[in-house]
């Protein structure tokens, strides 16, 4: 058994870059992404988390995560109402699809857009650039606040004067100025569009509310120094209806302005927390207590991060305090573990000197010279510390065997999982068998976890322990912990409302996690795939998929023997092949066999040599099933993919004989020489047409051909070899319907 475990924290892979193949494979779904152990987050529902089922921590959690786990660790669980602000705060991050701008126009839209005579609109865009040169910075200008309050006016007006009235109208047309300040359309600057005044005679509180809307329009246009001047005036006038609030956006106008530069204004700031003072002990703000405390947090954070951290952490977690937390030190500390990592020495003196934040960094610190968590569960003894010192050693360590016998001893429920798999890890650097023993016994049937994330963990390190066959087809079939739309936020699934609820098991249908296409695709010659592509034990859908793979591979090699094998057990699983494989059965020759395959493989694109990983794609024709194959067809893994175990070395199945390591290095050299899908069509048909000019199938298969440049991976002479094939089927065959039906080469 190789010990070449390399990770300082030794995490297996599930990100969608690890291990991915360079080549489309026919298991690799283009629109769909698989998880099969959450990094960002916990697994559903996030309540059970909070509760103290915390799985196996990944040091790659967003920090709130961190946070709640430590306080566990630390035998200070959280109560009922810490758990609800918890949950609170992640369910808002998982349903923000934007969390940069989640401004929601449609209450004010809908009803402006249902006044008599209003040009209608159907967005308007809230976010504008820092500064009119630079478009590529933004901030969130108009926000949902202003939306709720301009319609809850807009209606007011309506009942009113009327909605069809001149008032409406005028007052509409001045909001829609306000809010063209919010955003540029075109993402060019626009000069900022201020409503006029009314006239002297208009109804007073028509005026106010008119000296409101310059005031708002002002502080989008970013005239910051204006718009606090005119709110100030409106806050002194106890006749408006804006009285209040007007005192609390002439704050906000400073914080704003404050916040703008490269630098932030310190000074200003620190003046704009004195007015928020002033106004909490006047007891007519006392409805805005919540929102000047959010400023105060926002000031805080900016003047004395490290002091507002450690005050909010004297209080009780909510939902605000949970967010204000973390939001504050991602602000001080990369958002993510980026290729560089966090390293230890660079961490601010005064976040370290806090506990819990000292822990968060140390899970999160990617510096193998660093002792420290080792150092700090010698001077406390704690949980949190024991988890944080085995986390972040490799089998290689001289504190491994240290932190591993205190691992055994330690009576944690909240950290039990956490620890096993250290134990697991470490112990597969360091004794094989006692690692198998142990994993074997937490993945027994008789013990139960409800973390998918965590089983598979174990899996994936049992997988690269595996002594047999059995264990590859036991460890490296795996039920995802979820798949998840490309294009929505990271590791959020679409359904992740009713996972949240538990209507919906979050157990996916097994699949072979990219461990496993790994060793099916570059390790396993054909007569071990063979064997898999009749084991029983392996699920029906997976085992036709190993089948059919796993005869194009032996048809392009040649091997008609083990096609022969595959093609008789793969021929129950699809009814639309069976005349198709019957045919390549049939044929006598070599050449006739050859032929036989193309045309079937031409008429199902979800042909490939690779078994792949992750989810299937249908066994047909078209987008979802892929393309066939590109050039030198064998998927490529990382190397050394990051976040795993260790290198993808590891995983090598020592178990195969000699005479298996053999096949497959010839196996692979030939297929190396393969040509792209359409290439190789072409050159196939066009040589059995040759001397078999009168088979009824060749017609049917030129135009295929013609259509495979199309659609498949090309190259140089591609184009050449589909002009080609046409002018074959349109000079031989030009009565052909398949001639009609193939009007252009490609």
């Amino acid at each position: 058994m190789k010990n070449k475990i390399k990770s300082a924290i030794a995490i297996v892979s599930i990100l969608v870059t690890a291990l991915a193949p360079c080549l489309p494979a026919s298991a690799c779904s283009f629109s769909t992404d698989v998880y099969f152990t959450f990094t960002n987050h916990p697994d559903f529902p996030l309540r059970k988390y909070a509760a103290g089922e915390l799985g196996i921590i990944e040091p790659t959690y967003a920090r709130s995560y961190l946070l709640c786990a430590y306080r566990y660790l630390s035998d200070k669980p959280l109560t009922a109402d810490e758990q609800k602000g918890f949950v609170d705060l992640w369910d808002k991050r998982m349903t923000t699809s934007d969390p940069a701008c989640p401004s929601d126009t449609s209450s004010w839209l809908k009803l402006r857009n249902s006044v008599p005579g209003t040009p209608k609109k159907d967005e308007i865009q809230t976010e504008r650039p820092v500064k009119d040169s630079d478009s590529y910075q933004s901030f969130c200008n108009c926000q949902t606040d202003a939306f709720m309050s301009a319609t809850k006016t807009l209606t007011e007006l309506i009942k009113k004067y009327g909605a069809s009235s001149d008032t409406v109208s005028q007052w509409l047309l001045a909001q829609d100025m306000v809010f063209s300040n919010c955003g540029f359309p075109s993402w060019e600057p626009l000069p900022p569009n201020i409503p006029p005044e009314l006239p002297a005679n208009a109804e007073e509180i028509l005026k106010k509310q008119r000296q409101y809307q310059i005031a708002a329009a002002n502080f989008y246009a970013t005239n910051f120094d204006t718009s606090r001047k005119q709110f100030e005036e409106i806050a002194g006038d106890t006749s408006s209806p804006w009285n209040h609030i007007a005192g609390y956006l002439a704050v906000r106008a400073m914080i704003r302005q404050a916040s703008m530069p490269k630098s932030i204004d310190n000074a200003l700031l620190a003046e704009a927390q004195k007015r928020i003072d002033h106004m909490k002990a006047d007891p007519s703000y006392a409805g805005l207590v919540t929102e000047m405390t959010l400023l105060t947090n926002y000031i805080a954070a900016r003047l004395d991060p490290i002091h507002h951290i450690e005050s909010l952490l004297q209080e009780k977690i909510s939902k605000t305090t949970a967010e204000e937390i973390t939001s504050t030190l991602d602000r001080m500390l990369p958002d993510t573990i980026d290729t560089e990592g966090i390293k230890y020495n660079s961490v601010p003196p005064g976040l370290k000197a806090i506990d819990s934040i000292d822990w968060i960094v140390t899970m999160q610190c990617d510096d193998p010279d660093s002792n420290h968590a080792f150092e700090r569960w010698k001077q406390t003894h704690s949980t949190a510390w024991l988890v944080a010192a085995i986390a972040t050693v490799n089998a290689d360590n001289p504190n491994a065997k240290v932190v591993l016998k205190a691992a055994e001893s330690n009576q944690s429920s909240f950290a039990k999982l956490t620890m096993q798999y250290h134990q697991a890890r470490l112990l597969a650097g360091m004794d094989p068998d006692k690692a198998i023993t142990l994993i074997d016994k937490v993945l027994a049937p008789s013990k139960e976890t409800n973390s998918i994330s965590a089983l598979n963990r174990f899996k994936t390190l049992r997988l690269m322990l595996s002594q047999d066959l059995h264990d590859f087809v036991k460890y490296g079939i795996q039920n995802p912990a979820s798949d998840i739309t490309s294009g929505g936020v990271d590791q959020v699934p679409d359904n992740v409302a009713q996972l949240e609820k538990a209507i919906t098991s979050p157990h996916e249908e097994p699949i072979f996690t990219r461990e496993a296409g790994w060793l099916l695709d570059t390790q396993f010659p054909i007569s071990v795939l063979i064997t898999l592509a009749g084991d029983k034990s392996i699920p029906t859908k997976l085992r036709a998929h190993i089948n059919w793979e796993s005869w194009v591979r032996a048809a392009l090699l040649g091997d008609d023997a083990h096609a022969a094998t595959l093609a008789t057990m793969m021929k129950p699983y699809n009814k639309a092949k069976a005349k198709l494989i019957d045919a390549y059965l049939s044929a006598k020759t070599p050449e006739d066999k050859k032929f036989a395959a193309a045309f079937l493989m031409l008429q199902f694109s979800s042909a490939d040599p690779n078994i792949g990983w992750g989810l299937i794609n249908p066994d047909t024709y078209g987008d979802e099933a892929g393309w066939w194959w590109g050039d030198k067809p064998i998927n490529h893994f990382s190397e050394e993919p990051s976040d795993t175990i260790g290198d993808i070395d590891d995983f090598r199945p020592d178990y195969l004989t000699t005479a298996q390591k053999t096949a497959l290095k010839a196996e692979l050299a030939k297929l190396g020489k393969t040509a792209a899908a359409p290439d190789y069509f072409a050159n196939t048909v066009l040589a059995y047409a040759r001397s078999h000019s009168s088979d009824e199938r060749v017609p049917q298969a030129l135009s295929l051909v013609v259509k495979s440049t199309r659609y498949g991976a090309s190259d140089k002479v591609t184009s050449a070899l589909s002009k080609q094939a046409f002018q074959v089927l349109h000079t031989k065959y030009k009565t052909s319907p398949w001639a009609k039906k193939t009007p252009y080469y490609y």
